[in-house]
């Protein structure tokens, strides 16, 4: 993508020139910078010059894997890798086998980012364990937005989803029936379900009836000690039954019965 640097003035004839971090380091870079000393010769333009050069020879030295990218205030160029690469130049692959997800970078390591409903160091169980996923996404927005990691920072991804109203949280967190990703109480992010009928951490119950007045489903445990397992993506659906948590003032199975209130100052047989 072409990448907007300021325009030469008067020190057209001395241009500075985007540098490449351990640019000495390797035959790789010393290429790269020679490769633009030829562009701003043949090129009458210093902008346009510039930015041909970001199009057409910062895609070969990330491997086509990754994007280019220049801090504006040091001119420096680095690649900013896609997912399942990493590496300096994004040449290196992500290897972890992932049975039931995909392998990213977080700084030089690899690990498994789990698709819905499974867990695990490679994938492989079935469930979710929403800890595991959230510490993972601390342990790559650790990384960011030092580039080479593997993907996008989580924080301005999520936040642009967030202020469109998007489903999506992320790749890998995904909100359903028509619900949409939103801030969390502390922090991170959480799916806010559209309608009374849904439930869950994607919103992906959904219950028998709709809970009138402003009532909350709830999916609880079917036997036993009846605690709210809201957010326990492994609970069985044959073992899980859906309640309305009614609002102030309404009551009965679907909130759909308005209680009376008694004025203690009333007194009868008057």
């Amino acid at each position: 993508m072409p990448v907007q640097l300021p325009s030469a003035t008067s020190a057209e004839t001395h241009p500075k020139l985007p540098s490449v971090s351990g640019m000495s380091a390797s035959f790789r870079e010393a290429e790269l910078i020679v490769s633009i000393c030829l562009w701003l010769l043949v090129r009458p333009s210093l902008q346009a010059a510039i930015n041909e050069v970001f199009n057409v020879v910062c895609p070969y030295s990330c491997h086509n894997h990754g994007d280019c990218v220049v801090a504006t205030s040091t001119s420096v160029v680095t690649c900013d890798c896609h997912v399942g690469w990493g590496g300096d130049y994004c040449d290196l692959p992500c290897t972890r086998p992932c049975v039931h997800g995909t392998c990213v970078f977080a700084g030089e390591k690899q690990f498994c980012l789990c698709s819905l409903g499974f867990k695990g160091e490679m994938c492989n169980v079935p469930g979710y364990d929403i800890n595991a996923w959230i510490n993972l996404a601390k342990i790559i927005t650790a990384h960011t937005p030092a580039l080479g990691t593997g993907v996008l920072d989580p924080r301005l991804e999520v936040q642009a989803n967030i202020k469109k109203g998007s489903s999506i949280c992320i790749d890998n967190f995904v909100c359903q029936n028509q619900g949409r990703c939103v801030n969390g109480q502390y922090s991170g992010y959480r799916c806010q379900c559209n309608t009374s009928r849904h439930t869950g951490i994607f919103c992906q119950y959904t219950c028998p009836k709709p809970c009138l007045n402003g009532g909350t489903c709830v999916r609880l445990r079917k036997a036993g000690n009846e605690k709210d397992v809201n957010d326990d993506i492994s609970l069985p659906e044959n073992q899980a039954i859906y309640r309305c948590a009614c609002r102030e003032g309404y009551g009965g199975e679907f909130c759909n019965r308005q209680l009376k209130t008694i004025n203690a100052n009333n007194t009868s047989g008057t």
